[in-house]
């Protein structure tokens, strides 16, 4: 398979499907990212106290949660739901009580449920979730930690299944002319990418095998992912 991109014609005009993303390292219409503010006392024993890798889920945080109720909790808590399944039953009557919803230990209908909403997680949110992640891959506490500026609900991001680097990006790909790819058909998928007047196509094809292309289109660094 040709390890190559497409660069269209200036006039073409490309529209991405609605699971594309792409991060635009110099968007400067976007509001400047702030680091968290720091938890208070209690949310950061809660914190401590709510999951340990040996014992589970404590369920007298987990009372205490709810009797505060504590609805900025329910991003932490979802979040267990994944990695817990021993107290799966636990987080789903908490998560109930604090929300009404019904959706039990399902984790996959409350993290669609939970990006429809505006439940901020509370200070200290973005460290925790680098410890839970760091179980998995240590590597992953480069990722997540309180002092890292952010424009994106880090609630909504989730462990793909792989460890850091377990699938290899696509970085600084080359790229030919639409005319010369021949190894297209006409009636295959590409993502189109047009960023001050840089015109890109990456093929499917290509990119199903890495998941995520880091280059530079317009002279703006950018992440694209599907």
């Amino acid at each position: 398979m040709p390890a190559v991109i497409l660069r269209l014609a200036q006039s073409t005009l490309w529209l991405l499907p609605p699971l594309l993303l792409v991060l635009l390292g110099c968007a400067g219409s976007w509001a400047e990212p702030r680091p968290a503010p720091a938890p208070d006392p209690t949310t950061r024993t809660w914190f401590r106290l709510l999951f340990d890798p040996v014992r589970g889920v404590n369920a007298l945080v987990l009372q205490e949660i709810t009797t505060a109720k504590r609805q900025d909790f329910v991003p932490v808590l979802v979040e267990l739901l994944r990695f817990q399944p021993q107290g799966a039953s636990a987080l789903a009557t908490t998560l109930h009580t604090l929300t009404g919803q019904t959706f039990g230990s399902n984790w996959e209908q409350w993290m669609e449920w939970l990006g429809a909403q505006s439940l901020p997680p509370p200070p200290g949110f973005a460290e925790w979730k680098g410890e839970l992640f760091g179980l998995l891959d240590e590597r992953f506490h480069d990722f997540l930690y309180d002092t890292m500026p952010t424009r994106i609900k880090l609630e909504e991001i989730v462990w793909g299944g792989v460890f850091k680097d377990g699938i290899p990006a696509l970085v600084n790909p080359p790229f030919l002319p639409a005319a010369e790819a021949t190894y297209l058909t006409d009636d295959e998928l590409v993502f189109g990418l047009v960023v001050h007047g840089d015109v890109r196509a990456y093929p499917h094809r290509i990119l199903d095998w890495h998941e995520m292309a880091n280059d530079v289109v317009g002279e703006v660094p950018i992440a694209l992912t599907y």
